[in-house]
């Protein structure tokens, strides 16, 4: 009776223990993929910044600019 119930217990702690893991590297996983998005995503909204300031230039900005390049 007693080595059934260590045998059960064994059983059950490895049955835990895999969870575990699988489910810790599953949170690792998502955390790398909203990281990556994230990354993105500021990308994306540093161009659209970029690109809004463009629109927004005076022309005498952009007259400045083209002398200074010269």
């Amino acid at each position: 009776m007693g080595l059934v119930i260590i045998i059960a217990a064994i059983i059950f702690f490895t049955i835990l223990y895999n969870v575990i893991r699988k489910a810790v590297k599953e949170g690792i996983d998502q955390s790398k993929t909203a990281r990556v998005l994230q990354q993105v995503h500021k990308r994306e909204w540093m161009k659209i910044e970029r690109e809004e300031r463009e629109k927004n230039k005076s022309s005498l900005d952009r007259v400045l600019e083209s002398e200074e390049d010269k």
